[in-house]
């Protein structure tokens, strides 16, 4: 695996989110409490993350064998296209799926929450 695809493989990879980075403003500064993520934005969530490992695993594919910079960059930008539109397509829109899956990383509770729901 080259250095570029290896590179844009393990960005695309990092919870998913990754991809979407560029792709949206920021929205840090509004990070949502645990308390203010409702039921149904967390199974909006939970539900999307088949699609969203579906679109990783088959776009990390296709970094694999790519050497030309140009060529990675293009393919990085349609997985992010498309991890947009899958988010979106459950009615959630990428901030709310961004401030998700950050506030997992911290926020214990809100991953009992979510493995619950995934169970």
């Amino acid at each position: 695996m080259t250095r570029i695809s290896a590179l844009l493989a393990a960005l695309m990879m990092s919870l998913g989110i990754a991809a979407f980075a560029g792709a949206q403003e920021d929205t840090m500064t509004d990070m949502p409490g645990e308390a203010d993520i409702s039921d149904t934005d967390l199974e909006r969530f939970v539900d999307v993350q088949t699609d969203i490992q579906e679109i990783t695993a088959d776009y990390s594919s296709r970094l694999e064998g790519v050497d030309d910079p140009d060529e990675a960059a293009q393919l990085q930008q349609e997985a992010s296209q498309m991890m947009v539109e899958a988010v979106e397509d459950t009615g959630l829109d990428v901030a709310t799926y961004n401030n998700i899956a950050v506030a997992l990383e911290t926020d214990e509770e809100l991953r009992e929450r979510v493995q619950s729901m995934m169970n």
